[in-house]
């Protein structure tokens, strides 16, 4: 089982080391499986467009957030308790090819309804599950689908509320909504210390660097006539994530490489003004630094002598 991302370095060497294997993968013989609009917004031009697939937008946007929710932690109004929720709706998992259709829009106003009073910070997350995933016997739902599976779901740090607030909230959106897996729950959360609200904050802010996988494991049933011992599969699913291989990110950034990190981003209440400070703040360092390594760039030319600017005289 992979580690989930919690620092900052971690979020840094897991986004470059990928984004470093897809493109050397681009240079084999299977490099075609990576189109030309996915190897394109890889590249640092394409940070500029906060492009959710660029790991460079991805980490100074995590930047920005770490300091941003730091910043918020040392205000003298500092909330003193964060709940982590975690919302996996089985409406917005869809077969991989039907991905690039997913309208963040639509679930940024279903989140907004869902959470209207409260207090939020959060993300639109990508779990992509690259293998058939079977069910239980006679299951019928979409983790049968006979190709690979991309859950669209939801992170968010909430704030300045109870714990039966959440609780009641819990309890309306798991009456409404069925989760992706059976028997358990869409809607779940639990409460995190100040520290902790910090490394959840990074986890949300990351793109698709691990594959998933989920099984119903098989038990052993007893017949109770005839003693007979069968293997059967379970009602309860195991999931286990492992780090992404460079063909899976392939075909997962063919359908990603248009959307970008703000449509992905979730706040409401005093959330909001901290998404749109963390975007401000991402956007200004990542202008200063692609133009920045550009003037540099232009200037090792000129003492190279690659660039001349020659004068006439009249």
């Amino acid at each position: 089982m992979r580690k989930p991302i919690t620092t900052l370095r971690e979020f840094t060497k897991r986004h470059l080391v990928l984004t470093e294997e897809l493109k050397a993968y681009k240079l084999t013989k299977r490099g075609w499986r990576v189109c030309d609009a996915a190897h394109l917004s890889l590249l640092d031009y394409a940070s500029l467009s906060l492009k959710a697939t660029n790991s460079t937008a991805r980490v100074v946007v995590a930047a920005s957030a770490d300091w941003q929710l730091k910043a918020l932690l040392a205000s003298e109004d500092a909330p003193q308790q964060f709940f982590w929720v975690t919302v996996i709706p089985e409406a917005t998992s869809v077969p991989l090819h039907d991905a690039a259709n997913f309208r963040p829009d639509l679930s940024r106003s279903q989140i907004a309804s869902m959470f209207e009073g409260f207090d939020y910070f959060g993300m639109i997350d990508i779990a992509y599950f690259p293998r058939r995933t079977n069910g239980p016997l006679g299951h019928e739902r979409r983790f049968n689908l006979p190709g690979p599976l991309v859950s669209f779901h939801f992170h968010l740090l909430v704030w300045n509320c109870s714990k039966s607030d959440m609780e009641r909230l819990k309890m309306q959106m798991n009456g409404r909504y069925n989760a992706v897996l059976p028997n358990r729950p869409a809607f779940d959360f639990r409460a995190v210390s100040r520290k902790q609200a910090l490394g959840k904050n990074l986890y949300q802010l990351k793109s698709p660097v691990s594959s998933y996988s989920a099984w119903t494991p098989l038990v052993d049933v007893i017949d109770s006539e005839t003693g007979e011992i069968t293997k059967r599969p379970s009602e309860s699913w195991t999931v286990r994530k492992r780090k992404m291989r460079p063909g899976e990110a392939a075909d997962l950034y063919n359908q990603l490489w248009d959307f970008n990190i703000p449509s992905l981003m979730l706040g409401g209440g005093a959330g909001l003004a901290l998404k749109k400070r963390i975007l401000r703040i991402a956007r200004g360092r990542l202008s200063f630094r692609y133009y920045s390594r550009l003037m540099m760039q232009q200037y090792v030319r000129q003492r190279q002598g690659t660039v001349r600017n020659v004068k006439v005289d009249p």
